[in-house]
């Protein structure tokens, strides 16, 4: 349950973990000059994935590549024994940029940069051995979203105002017009400011953590609102829901007490942005462009390496 919590509070960052470096199967286009990319690319070799490896005409990938994924992913990157090595570049259908990556022994070293197809960036993420130190996280129009400095981590209304905020094990959930609507502290749980009523389960853990969600899964669903009205996010048990100022959904999160999570994050024309599913010993996903594409899918170990890349 602690675990849930926790990638709770990582995931409202709305896909803060895009390690996309790797695509779908297969490619055969070269000598084709994009403005946008000033990529070459050729059609006298097959790139092909097998288990996550690149192999150009059956013989393992080395050294500089450029080439086109059967979903039109463009993949600009350094190859050591068919496995990405260096750095890496991946680009949209379109041709537009998607992100730059440092991939050193087989896990994710530096910042890791990505952009919505207009350009603006999604995230700008810190790692050191594949593990996520830093970073910030913005809407599709600029604002920040979040920000994450180690155990820290804060999420912003676009206007700017402060929606969520956990440090270590304190969390706090406000609405937009700055009043706190839920928090658990070492002050204890408190909805609307004023203590919350004690409860026979508190005695079964002194964690905050494991607290508020013994909290969440007795109690009635918990709402932080817009400005407008309309609901920003709503708390049931270890159900999560997020909306944009549209009322339309940005994030859905299921965690389980088996330390399963299963989200979802969408772009606000309703089309699914990322698919994440993680259990104790994994973590896999999905990110697809605005018109429904595949453009990554991942799999993660628990310590942190790239485990498999399609």
């Amino acid at each position: 349950m602690k675990k849930g919590i926790i990638l709770l509070a990582l995931i409202f960052t709305a896909c803060i973990n895009l390690d996309n470096i790797g695509g779908n199967s297969g490619g055969e286009i070269r000598e084709i000059k994009n403005t946008n990319t000033n990529i070459n690319i050729s059609t006298s070799k097959n790139y092909e994935r097998k288990n996550g490896i690149l192999y150009i005409d059956d013989v393992l990938a080395n050294g500089k590549q450029e080439y086109k994924e059967k979903n039109g992913v463009i993949i600009k990157g350094n190859y050591r024994e068919g496995l990405a090595d260096g750095l890496q570049e991946r680009y949209y259908p379109s041709g537009k940029l998607y992100g730059k990556i440092n991939i050193i022994n087989n896990k994710v070293e530096g910042t890791e940069t990505t952009y919505y197809e207009n350009g603006k960036t999604i995230s700008e993420l810190n790692y050191t051995q594949g593990k996520l130190i830093s970073g910030k996280v913005y809407y599709e129009n600029g604002d920040l979203l979040s920000k994450i400095e180690g155990k820290k981590i804060t999420i912003f209304y676009s206007s700017g105002k402060k929606f969520f905020h956990l440090d270590n094990t304190n969390i706090a959930v406000y609405h937009e017009n700055g009043k706190e609507v839920f928090s658990n502290s070492d002050e204890g749980i408190k909805i609307n400011g004023e203590p919350a009523k004690k409860s026979l389960l508190d005695i079964f853990s002194k964690e905050n953590l494991v607290k508020t969600a013994l909290y969440l899964l007795t109690s009635d669903t918990i709402q932080a609102e817009y400005k407008s009205g309309k609901p920003s996010i709503e708390l049931k048990g270890t159900t999560a829901v997020m909306y944009y100022p549209s009322g339309k959904i940005l994030l859905e999160l299921s965690p389980s007490i088996d330390g399963t999570v299963n989200s979802k994050i969408y772009y606000e024309n309703g089309h699914l942005m990322q698919v994440e599913d993680r259990d104790k010993n994994s973590r896999a996903v999905k990110v697809y462009d605005k018109a429904g594409n595949l453009i990554a899918e991942n799999i993660f170990n628990k310590e942190h390496e790239i485990k498999q890349i399609y």
